[in-house]
């Protein structure tokens, strides 16, 4: 049997997924985007500063056409879904070089994984939030314009993948 480490040890989690193999396997896993990159880079800054909070994020790569951040948390805080939005729209806001030109260059996508902090839909380890165009039913409007950035949130509670391997495994 193989041992695997808890993702609450982030070190372990960042020099992981810092080889470029294992980030984009990740990344096409979760999102179906296969990324071509030479390198991961760990504890990503971005210089000058955007906004009065800097992020920090713990693994970052992007290609011609997408920029992907990957947090591993063990937070619990109250603000955790908002910190990372903030994070995610940092990433985002960061692409706009000139006000000649509005539109998003690239696909932004953060996958956070919280070690720790609960789902709040149980049954659920993954939610995501999108940036697609909707009506006031919720229905996508295709062609509206845009680009389909997400911020995934992975909850990796045992005892949810536990109901998620039992399942698959029976059927």
């Amino acid at each position: 049997m193989m041992k695997v480490e808890s993702l609450q040890y982030d070190t372990i989690f960042k020099k992981a997924f810092q080889r470029v193999d294992l980030f984009t396997g990740l990344v096409e896993d979760f999102t179906g985007i296969h990324l071509e990159i030479d390198e991961v880079e760990n504890e990503k800054v971005f210089e000058p500063p955007i906004g009065r909070v800097k992020p920090r994020f713990d693994l970052f790569a992007e290609d011609k056409k997408n920029r992907v951040i990957v947090e591993a948390q063990h937070a619990t805080s109250q603000d955790d879904f908002e910190r990372f939005f903030y994070y995610h729209i940092i990433a985002m806001a960061e692409t706009i070089h000139t006000s000649k030109d509005y539109r998003f260059p690239k696909v932004i996508i953060t996958l956070v994984f919280f070690t720790e902090k609960k789902t709040p839909k149980p049954d659920n380890n993954i939610l995501v939030q999108d940036f697609l165009m909707r009506n006031l039913q919720g229905e996508v409007i295709e062609n509206a314009g845009g680009l389909k950035h997400q911020l995934i949130f992975v909850f990796t509670d045992p005892s949810v993948i536990w109901k998620f391997q039992n399942h698959a495994s029976n059927g």
